[in-house]
């Protein structure tokens, strides 16, 4: 396990995956000024937008973004994301790796043709808590168990 911790990003990385099939390999937070190249990504990640907006571009297509909006990233399509000129927006994230992503995925809804979709705020509860504990008890994430946790958290999320 490893983690980051600065004033604008909030991240969780697990080195060490519990089964090949599905893994949980990081959740975090962050708030971006800037946006990023377009690049493809190696995981599939859930953004989940709470403050601000921006936009997020997946292919040749271009979505809004805004709180209360989610978007999907999957090794499949080049991906980039930004805030709206001159502003910054914040959002969480959890990522998977692993064999069966896609079956998740798709038994979840989250086909190849889901860019974005709308989350409410009681939707994502358990990640915006397991990042509470990120931020405020070192202790309890240095302990293994915590891993465990986390991927309840991540069903609870992706349910």
């Amino acid at each position: 396990m490893f983690f980051i911790d600065t004033d604008k990003i909030l991240t969780y990385i697990d080195y060490s995956p519990i089964y090949k099939g599905f893994n949980v390999s990081e959740f975090g937070k962050e708030t971006r000024k800037k946006a990023n190249a377009m690049q493809r990504r190696f995981n599939h990640i859930l953004h989940f937008v709470l403050e601000g907006n921006g936009t997020f571009r997946r292919g040749e297509r271009t979505y809004k973004l805004y709180p209360g909006r989610a978007f999907v990233i999957t090794p499949h399509e080049p991906v980039s994301y930004s805030p709206t000129k001159d502003s910054s927006y914040t959002y969480c994230w959890i990522a998977f790796s692993g064999t069966d992503c896609d079956a998740v995925f798709n038994a979840c809804g989250i086909t190849d043709d889901v860019a974005v979709f709308d989350f409410t705020e009681d939707s994502v509860k358990r990640l915006i808590e397991f990042l509470d504990i990120l931020k405020n008890d070192k202790e309890q994430v240095n302990d293994r168990a915590f891993a465990i946790s986390v991927y309840s958290m991540a069903y609870e999320v992706l349910a």
